[in-house]
């Protein structure tokens, strides 16, 4: 639970970080600049989610083969 949260507060930290930046970009009138930023920051996000899925999954796996329920 510990790591669930603490990942989870990382992508928070991450993304309110790249908004901030979007908007001294955004204030400042660098246009193209802005959405080179707005690029990366969505292709980041995406890769964390991904990597967070899996971590999930693998953690998943391991309760699985740890615990073997009798049916």
């Amino acid at each position: 639970m510990r790591q669930i949260v603490s990942s989870v507060l990382m992508v928070a930290m991450c993304i309110g970080s790249m908004a901030s930046v979007v908007w001294v970009l955004n204030v400042s009138g660098f246009n193209l600049m802005l959405i080179a930023v707005v690029c990366i920051a969505a292709v980041s996000t995406v890769a964390l989610a991904e990597v967070f899925v899996e971590w999930r999954s693998r953690t998943r796996e391991k309760v699985s083969e740890a615990s073997p329920v009798k049916r």
